[in-house]
């Protein structure tokens, strides 16, 4: 009960500053601002990890993944985003440490923030580090929903159709990502498209889209 309450009071005193400063510098222009971010960034992850070791807290995670997730987005910029590379690939992280955040209903916010990830990586060059961060997410997806498929109870249709999806959006990321590397060669992109379990038309469609987004 007192760890929660100071969870909370550290949390908010990291977001108050971080407002503070954008609110002065809202582009994040000024090395002051980077630096008051950063400083941010590190409360936050400072408390999310001393409550990633205890499942009952995973809450407690889970609100300093969302923090950070929240603090980076000004960082989301080509010129900024290589700041939020850390931060972000340590969310994903602990979303993957205690079992209750890998409960289906997570999958949306977990995609968002390997999207996130990759794009940053992306725009500050580093396609390899994207295509490989994607690679883990997939790996991730893909063995929590073989596990709800060993269950011997029947997952719920709204819960296979959560787990389908995780995986159906790694995979899209995955063929852009090695496309974007030169794994996959462009004629080779209907094939990839082929391998996307349980996907319609549409859906391949807006992979087709994702692979030629252009960077931010």
């Amino acid at each position: 009960k007192h760890f929660a309450l100071w969870a909370r009071v550290r949390y908010g005193v990291a977001l108050c500053r971080a407002a503070l400063s954008l609110n002065l510098d809202a582009h994040v222009l000024r090395a002051r601002t980077r630096a008051q971010l950063r400083a941010c960034l590190a409360a936050v992850r400072g408390v999310a990890e001393k409550a990633a070791g205890s499942e009952p807290l995973y809450w407690v995670v889970f609100n300093g993944c969302v923090h950070l997730y929240r603090l980076c987005l000004p960082l989301l910029r080509r010129e900024l985003c290589a700041l939020a590379i850390e931060p972000l690939a340590w969310a994903c992280l602990c979303m993957e440490a205690l079992v209750p955040l890998l409960q289906p209903r997570f999958i949306p916010w977990r995609l968002q923030l390997y999207s996130a990830l990759c794009r940053c990586y992306e725009a500050s060059g580093d396609a390899q580090g994207a295509a490989q961060a994607v690679a883990h997410g997939l790996a991730q997806f893909t063995r929590l929903r073989g596990l709800e498929r060993f269950d011997p109870t029947p997952a719920e249709p709204r819960v296979r159709e959560l787990l389908d999806h995780g995986v159906r959006a790694m995979q899209a990321l995955d063929i852009k990502y090695r496309l974007v590397t030169g794994s996959i060669p462009p004629g080779d992109l209907p094939k990839a498209l082929d391998a996307l379990q349980d996907a319609d038309d549409a859906e391949r469609l807006r992979v087709l889209v994702r692979c030629a987004a252009p960077l931010s």
